[in-house]
């Protein structure tokens, strides 16, 4: 794992958004943050829950990530094995990318927005009295999505030949 900053204590942060975005500049590295990531052995934090589907699935990775839904505060428990979510009913909200641009920190203004629901019901009520545009997706759907946007991150760069 190139991206992260790893600390003695088998603990580290993953960077989110792998796409050019404004990050906001006041963030410390290596913190407890919204969602929780562990596997193998090793615990991580995201700034998205977008993300948490991305980085497993990036890496074929079996663990579990921990989330809270925006809607009830009830904990979020998802299983992953080999890169693939495992909770009946789980549903991701995604903001959409068009108000993205708006936004001058994608952590403190996109990122909030990107939730785990117990239901899609509930995204959509908890989205709609937001008044924020975007999708709910299911775990599957949106893990694919997500997979395909880290899967570069993940991967080594190639070197290309002069």
């Amino acid at each position: 794992m190139r991206s992260c900053a790893a600390k003695p204590s088998g603990t580290c942060w993953l960077p989110a958004f792998p796409r050019p975005a404004k990050i906001s500049r006041s963030r410390s590295a290596l913190v407890a943050d919204r969602h929780q990531i562990d596997f193998e052995g090793r615990r991580f934090w995201t700034w998205c829950a977008y993300d948490i589907l991305g980085i497993f699935g990036a890496l074929r990775a079996t663990g579990t990530a921990a989330s809270r839904s925006p809607a009830t505060s009830a904990p979020i428990t998802i299983r992953f094995r080999d890169g693939r979510p495992e909770a009946a009913g789980v549903v991701l909200f995604r903001p959409s990318d068009s108000i993205a641009a708006s936004f001058t920190s994608i952590y403190e203004e996109w990122c909030p927005n990107s939730n785990f629901f117990e239901d899609a019901g509930l995204a959509r009520a908890w989205s709609a009295s937001h008044k924020l545009e975007g999708r709910v997706l299911s775990l599957e759907e949106a893990s694919d999505l997500a997979t395909a946007e880290w899967l570069p991150v993940t991967r080594p760069r190639q070197r290309h030949s002069p």
